[in-house]
């Protein structure tokens, strides 16, 4: 998926670097059949994701070659023997844009990438894509054609660092320096009193 790298599919997936970084979403259909296929590829979520991502996050990343937007869907005809290719990149720009990306999809039902615990993994984004073709009305071979169906997906992944970090306090004896109280995140005080602090800090992230 990243430009001058491998390819990946279905459970496999790819770590997106920091921005600037380039993502190239690859279609590809070969005809293994015996007659031309009338073909449409879909993939609606990740022209309008792009979109949301943009509006949100202005200027944050750009469409590089990519005739499947606006409109979500490619169609061609595909010879026997032979493949049809398209292809989508995605310039990301700024990381907010890259973070936005990863967790657009969270809400869907269906097509979200999902942690090992079964929930939306705001780390990863996964793109899925429709293919149907029909063949050709070749006399003798498909008066009546049936249309073929398929489905695939990736998944990219952007860790990033993340911490959470939570400070709070409880009253204190002055003199035998025991704490008294729970610690609060805030704390109404006298004049001349002592107060314990106590700084925490989370590893939000996903490294």
């Amino acid at each position: 998926l990243l430009p001058g790298g491998p390819f990946v599919t279905e459970l496999n997936r790819v770590d997106v670097p920091t921005p600037p970084a380039d993502v190239e979403f690859r279609y590809r259909v070969t005809n293994s059949g015996e007659v031309p296929e009338q073909l449409s590829i879909e993939d609606p979520t990740l022209c309008t994701d792009v979109a949301s991502v943009l509006a949100a996050n202005p200027g944050g990343l750009t469409l590089v070659n990519c005739p499947i937007c606006p409109t979500g869907q490619v169609n061609t005809t595909v010879a026997v023997g032979a493949s049809f290719q398209s292809s989508c990149t995605i310039r990301f720009l700024t990381e907010a844009a890259l973070r936005a990306f990863m967790t657009i999809e969270d809400s869907r039902s269906s097509c979200r990438a999902l942690n090992q615990q079964g929930a939306p993994d705001r780390f990863c984004h996964r793109n899925c894509a429709h293919v149907s073709s029909q063949a050709g009305n070749v006399p003798g071979i498909c008066s009546n054609p049936a249309i073929i169906t398929d489905d695939s997906f990736a998944t990219v992944c952007h860790e990033f660092c993340e911490m959470d970090v939570t400070k709070a306090a409880r009253c204190m004896d002055c003199t035998t320096r025991t704490p008294s109280g729970n610690f609060e995140p805030s704390l109404t005080v006298a004049r001349g009193s002592c107060v314990e602090f106590t700084v925490a800090v989370r590893n939000t992230g996903a490294v």
